[in-house]
């Protein structure tokens, strides 16, 4: 069964399919925030760890709604911090 084309994003994302995120690079800067799963993707990380280390404190992030969102700054600063704790 085809899906008609008005109606394939929708019956998509039912099915749990992101068609906005690839493998192609998120630029960082381009937004003031970015939802975990972009994140996970712009640091190479799992979703999972980085949910972890945003439960743990670690990385700064904010609730919007129902959705969480790490904001631009925090996760540049949190990359500083870990290219710090890296060099030392």
């Amino acid at each position: 069964m085809e899906i008609p084309a008005q109606n394939q994003g929708e019956s998509e994302a039912h099915m749990g399919i992101n068609r906005s995120l690839s493998s192609e690079a998120v630029p960082l800067g381009d937004r003031l925030a970015y939802r975990v799963s972009e994140v996970a993707t712009l640091v190479g990380l799992s979703r999972s760890k980085t949910y972890l280390l945003i439960a743990s404190g670690e990385l700064p992030s904010v609730k919007i709604g129902g959705s969480r969102r790490v904001p631009a700054d925090a996760l540049r600063q949190w990359l500083a911090r870990q290219a710090a704790t890296a060099a030392a």
